[in-house]
């Protein structure tokens, strides 16, 4: 008695003239799942090995992973990990992260200008469309997330007047406003000394 699985494998060949058979190429929805990856690993992958590359590490199973963190995405965040690691990192990035977003409301709303730097993601990740079940709709006025992004902003800018050393500020500002230009915090595989003056400022205002 034939089994099911060599009653496939006879379907899948086909007879030629003179008795000869050939197999059957896959074909249609049958070509999806022979030696695929999921087609959201695949999208995924590439860049997050370009991110490693960009940041020095070797391709692994763990550094894939590790590489999904957003900080991965930009130079602030590969200085980062690379000077400073666990709560200390964390929280320095979480500063540059509010940083960062109260500087692009302040010019989307009140500049007209998306203050997004051209330089500043390396590789972006697509992900899966998921409903965020933390979605709120903003019944504020025009007006009011505006007074709300100068007054965000204008307490941000007020403890980035505060660093210590000059440097400090400018490096920073500068990181924030694009105006540094590629390689002028990380180059080949590790922070220059402009990428380490700017994780001293994070960690400075991180301290108050």
């Amino acid at each position: 008695m034939k089994t099911k699985s060599a009653k496939r494998a006879r379907a899948r060949r086909i007879t030629l003239s003179g008795g000869a058979q050939i197999d059957q190429k896959p074909t249609g929805r049958d070509r999806i799942n022979v030696g695929q990856p999921k087609p959201t690993e695949d999208a995924r992958r590439g860049p997050l090995e370009a991110r490693l590359r960009v940041a020095g590490i070797p391709v692994t199973p763990d550094s894939l992973k590790a590489a999904v963190a957003p900080s991965f995405g930009h130079d602030v965040g590969l200085c980062i990990n690379a000077i400073i690691a666990g709560d200390d990192a964390t929280k320095a990035w979480d500063t540059f992260s509010h940083i960062s977003a109260a500087y692009r409301n302040y010019q989307l709303l009140f500049v007209g200008q998306t203050g997004n730097p051209k330089c500043a993601a390396i590789a972006m990740i697509p992900e899966p469309m998921e409903t965020d079940p933390s979605l709120r709709v903003d019944l504020r006025s025009h007006d009011e997330k505006v007074s709300a992004a100068k007054s965000s902003w204008a307490a941000w800018e007020k403890r980035m007047n505060a660093l210590p050393f000059p440097q400090m500020k400018w490096a920073l500002g500068g990181a924030l406003r694009g105006f540094l230009g590629d390689g002028t915090l990380w180059r080949d595989a590790k922070p220059t000394h402009t990428g380490k003056t700017v994780v001293a400022a994070l960690q400075a205002m991180g301290d108050k």
